[in-house]
This record gives structure tokens, C-alpha cells and sequence, in this order.
């Protein structure tokens, strides 16, 4: 009975995992990812990083209002969505190259 208890989660676990990300067409396609963290900045540097659970960094401009309230939404939901990004990062947050979020849906 323990082992059918434990085998169960760990199926649920792998069903629920973030897919890596793929590239085409020079976009990068993050498919059933969750937001872990959203950096927002109080000095007003002109954006806001996203962190995504299959570990990549994208940025939403800080005039892009209604991708960053869908970003904010999806986090506060902790809903699983598709995050497309720009091909190369062009900023850095922890050391980590940070795309341009160029659409989210979830």
C-alpha cells in the first residue's frame, strides 16, 4: 500500500513539469511553465524581469501594461501557460541573459 501511495504524487509530479524551452522562427517557446518570481524594480529602470520555473529569464517593459497584469494574474493564479520570448537575451537579472516577453498565454 506505501509503495502505490508513493508512485502516485510521483506520477502527478512528472505530468505537472515545466517543458524546456524550444526555438523557432528566432522565438523561444516556453510551454506549460508556471511563474516563480516576478522582479519588479521601485527606481523605475524600465522593466520587470520574469522568472519562469523551466529556469529562464524574459523582461515585460514597463509600458506594456497589459502583459505585465496578465504576468501578474498568471503568478497570483499560479496558472501554467506559454511564455514566447525574443531568440538572444539582451538584459541581465542574476547573472542570467533576460529575454523581451513578447506574448503569454495561459
Amino acid at each position: 500500500m506505501k509503495k502505490k501511495l508513493i508512485a502516485l504524487p510521483l506520477l502527478f509530479s512528472s505530468l505537472c513539469m515545466a517543458d524546456p524551452a524550444t526555438y523557432t522562427d528566432s522565438w523561444q517557446y516556453n510551454s506549460n511553465v508556471k511563474i516563480d518570481f516576478i522582479y519588479t524594480y521601485w527606481n523605475s529602470v524600465g522593466f520587470s524581469h520574469v522568472k519562469l520555473d523551466n529556469g529562464e529569464f524574459c523582461y515585460i517593459k514597463d509600458n506594456d501594461k497589459s502583459l505585465l497584469s496578465a504576468a501578474l494574474a498568471m503568478r497570483a493564479q499560479q496558472a501554467t501557460g506559454q511564455v514566447v520570448c525574443s531568440l538572444n537575451p539582451d538584459k541581465t537579472v542574476d547573472g542570467h541573459g533576460s529575454r523581451y516577453m513578447h506574448r503569454l498565454k495561459y
